[in-house]
């Protein structure tokens, strides 16, 4: 889904965060090289989630 996303010109800067219960070795390089920005595991930090947000916004403008 991020691939197919991030192939459309008008998606491919908009960030994606990755939000997954796969939390394995591996997991998290797979999702960034599939393209996404972030990579969050469940269950959901909310600070961790709000800090990654802010980040990511901080890259775009």
């Amino acid at each position: 889904l991020i691939r197919i996303i991030k192939a459309h010109p008008i998606w491919e800067s908009v960030p994606v965060i990755a939000v997954t219960a796969m939390a394995m070795s591996g997991d998290q390089e797979l999702c960034i090289n599939a393209g996404a920005s972030a990579y969050l595991s469940k269950p959901l930090n909310i600070e961790n989630m709000i800090a990654t947000v802010k980040s990511l916004l901080s890259r775009v403008g």
